[in-house]
């Protein structure tokens, strides 16, 4: 006797591109459109951009809010030339978010957009993700020098920002971090430390970051005493830059960091142990283990995992 079966479920219809265009413009959105909106031709991608403007803004922030939640979930999904038409949106937050919605992508014409957005757009919080964007894109680059003119290009881009007159704070932020990313020379480290003697904290927290991501070590009696700072902010900033920059010989005064008072300096204080590693760090993470809060017992055992791997001696 042949045993019942349920029938199958059927496959969900996908809407087509111009279906999903038309109720877009008619301010119609859910993520059932979004398949729609991925992988698209260069030719539908021109398609969208000429329907683009002609979409509610609410419903272009809601289309490009839903397309990077998905693209963390559904990897088969590719929204990269949705985030490109994205990023000449009439919105300046929707400019913004489409720039994060692309940090996978480091193709060269890219780069080359984001170098003018970072020029040109009129927003001052949209050049500073630009700038953002290009450090953290160009960063393996200038390791591997690869790139080398598109290096120097950012490169000159963030040294004049990063002391120019009338630059927005934010935008003078993000290149003075952008610093660390470039080439060390005398006149990126003269800027970077200018930045940390301005007095602003903005800039201050800045030049940390920079100094983090330059990986110079020459740069530890500046950075060990704000450990110790009144700012929080600054003592995170500490922490980013020890990730890369500290020694077996801070682990006792980054230990104390690891129950502050503000959450971000904790976990902070957690990654950069993993990050230093050695029998200091994982003895000082395996007893926060015992008593860390449930939001921490995660970063706990990921930077005890780190350290361990750290204190393993190399071949």
């Amino acid at each position: 006797m042949d045993t019942p079966t349920s029938p199958a479920e059927p496959e969900p219809q996908l809407i087509p591109l111009d279906t999903c265009l038309f109720d877009l413009e008619a301010g119609t959105y859910s993520d059932e459109h979004l398949p729609a909106l991925s992988d698209l031709s260069r030719l539908q991608m021109r398609q969208v951009a000429r329907s683009w403007p002609s979409i509610p803004p609410v419903t272009r922030r809601a289309v490009i809010e839903g397309a990077i939640a998905t693209s963390r979930t559904e990897v088969d999904l590719d929204f990269r030339r949705l985030f490109r038409v994205a990023l000449s949106d009439l919105s300046p937050d929707i400019r913004q978010l489409a720039i994060g919605g692309l940090w996978e992508d480091d193709s060269r014409s890219l780069l080359e957009e984001m170098l003018r957005i970072a020029v040109e757009d009129p927003s001052d919080d949209v050049k500073a993700a630009a700038i953002a964007f290009l450090a953290d894109a160009l960063q393996v680059q200038v390791e591997e020098e690869t790139n080398q003119d598109f290096v120097a290009a950012f490169a000159s881009l963030v040294t004049s920002l990063a002391d120019a007159a009338g630059v927005a704070g934010i935008v003078r932020a993000r290149a003075i971090e952008a610093l660390g990313v470039v080439p060390q020379n005398i006149e990126t480290r003269a800027l970077i430390n200018a930045a940390w003697e301005h007095g602003d904290s903005a800039l201050a927290v800045a030049a940390l970051l920079a100094i983090g991501r330059s990986h110079e070590s020459r740069w530890l009696p500046l950075v060990r005493p704000e450990l110790k700072s009144e700012d929080p902010e600054i003592r995170f900033a500490a922490l980013v830059a020890l990730e890369t920059i500290g020694t077996s010989d801070d682990v006792e005064e980054i230990a104390a960091l690891v129950i502050d008072e503000d959450p971000d300096v904790r976990f902070a204080a957690i990654e950069a142990l993993g990050e230093i590693g050695g029998p200091g760090a994982v003895r000082i993470l395996r007893n926060r283990a015992k008593t860390a809060p449930e939001e921490e017992q995660a970063p706990v055992a990921n930077a005890l995992d780190m350290a361990l791997t750290m204190a393993e001696p190399t071949a």
